[in-house]
């Protein structure tokens, strides 16, 4: 199971209000930050990862509204999601500039502490399967780059087909070596192996290749019939014996 650690930012010029809001989100599974300034803020989120900001709108100096539109305007930080909490009365043109300048929600005060935990909960929610799902985007992105170095660093001939049978741009380089050619990204691997090979084995590797490619059909009940096993390839004056199998649609062709 993914870990992630969540932090929350409570940015508010009295104490006391940090106070009460610190004991309200008591339970909340995050850490609890707080400044006392939207200055203070933005040096903290300069270096913390914060999930969510609570942020008061009336403070002396920089208000919320000042430094919502300067937490928007960094690549940083504009993803945080921005709470306001205000003792403002909920007047439309406050709710309006809350919203441009970059707040996705009100918390009134005096706060409901049912209130505020339920908003709180939902954000984290939100973040926390934002975060799992960049961790796993990561992972995947770090399996496909290993997938191709190993793919093309294989001493053996690794490729991979397509349904119409054309050889993947990704390949291990000792395709080239076999097949005394380079560049066979996209070639149709029948019709580069055609003129190379008895005519009578021709049919039998379309029929194979496409049994191949049947989801329907076991490869093992059919892989004894493989004609590409031991294959004899003549290129140059010169005879090679090709041994091909499958594994999952990755072919593999030593010599």
């Amino acid at each position: 199971m993914i870990q992630i650690e969540q932090k929350v930012l409570i940015v508010d010029d009295n104490k006391d209000n940090i106070f009460v809001m610190e004991n309200i989100l008591e339970h909340v599974n995050a850490t609890l930050i707080s400044a006392t300034s939207g200055k203070e803020a933005l040096r903290i989120l300069l270096k913390e990862d914060i999930s969510l900001i609570l942020l008061d709108i009336q403070m002396p100096g920089m208000d919320g509204f000042e430094t919502a539109e300067l937490i928007r305007g960094s690549l940083r930080t504009k993803h945080i999601p921005i709470i306001f909490v205000t003792a403002i009365n909920n007047e439309q043109k406050n709710i309006i500039q809350g919203y441009k300048s970059g707040g996705v929600d009100f918390i009134f005060k005096p706060a409901d502490p049912m209130i505020v935990r339920s908003k709180v909960t939902i954000f984290l929610e939100m973040d926390r399967q934002r975060r799992i799902l960049e961790v796993q985007n990561d992972k995947l992105r770090r399996a496909r780059e290993n997938a191709h170095n190993i793919l093309i660093h294989a001493e053996e001939g690794l490729f991979l087909l397509d349904n119409n049978f054309k050889i993947k741009p990704d390949y291990s380089r000792a395709m080239d070596y076999i097949f005394s050619q380079s560049n066979l990204g996209n070639r149709d691997f029948i019709g580069l192996i055609r003129p190379h090979v008895s005519k009578y084995v021709d049919d039998d590797i379309r029929t194979y290749l496409e049994l191949m490619f049947d989801k329907s059909i076991e490869v093992e009940n059919f892989s004894d019939l493989n004609p590409l096993n031991l294959l004899e390839y003549r290129n140059e004056n010169h005879i090679k014996y090709l041994s091909f199998r499958n594994e999952n649609h990755i072919k593999y062709l030593s010599l």
